[in-house]
C-alpha cells in the first residue's frame, strides 16, 4: 500500500474531525485555520490531504482533488482481495465491496460534474467513506 493511503487511512479519524468544519465554511481559509491552531506543523502530505478534502464540499472539486486519491486507496484494497477496480469484468464484484456510495465516487466510467460548483461531499458522507476504506 502507499504511504499516502496509510497516511490517509491512519489519520481517518483525525481527518473527518478537522475537515468537519471546512467542509461547512469556507473550506480552503478553515482547513489552514485548523492547522494554524494545532501546536505542531502538520506533515506536508496530511496539509495536502486536509486540502482536498476541504475542497470536496464542491463537486469539481471533488472530483478532480479528492477522488483520485480515493480511486487509488480503493484500487490497492481491492487488489489485496484479487480485485481490480479498472476491469469491467471485476467491476460488479468491486461495487459489491465498496458498496453504492464508494463506488459511486471511484467508478472509472465516472463524469465530471456538469456544474462544478455544486455541492460535493458532506461531512458524514466523508466519515462513512473514511470508514468504509478502513474496513477493507
Amino acid at each position: 500500500m502507499s504511504p499516502l493511503a496509510l497516511l490517509l487511512i491512519a489519520a481517518g479519524g483525525l481527518l473527518a474531525s478537522l475537515a468537519g468544519r471546512a467542509l461547512w465554511h469556507a473550506p480552503a481559509q478553515a482547513a489552514v485555520r485548523e492547522r494554524a491552531e494545532l501546536s505542531q506543523p502538520l506533515p506536508a502530505e496530511l496539509e495536502r490531504v486536509l486540502r482536498l478534502i476541504a475542497g470536496a464540499a464542491l463537486a469539481g472539486e471533488l472530483h478532480r482533488g479528492l477522488r483520485p486519491l480515493l480511486v487509488e486507496i480503493a484500487d490497492g484494497r481491492l487488489r489485496r482481495r484479487g480485485v481490480q477496480l479498472s476491469d469491467p469484468a471485476g467491476a460488479l464484484r468491486a461495487r459489491e465491496v465498496l458498496g453504492e456510495e464508494l463506488w459511486e465516487l471511484v467508478r472509472p466510467d465516472r463524469r465530471p460534474p456538469e456544474d462544478r460548483l455544486a455541492r460535493g461531499l458532506s461531512r458524514g458522507a466523508l466519515e462513512r467513506i473514511v470508514a468504509t476504506l478502513e474496513e477493507l
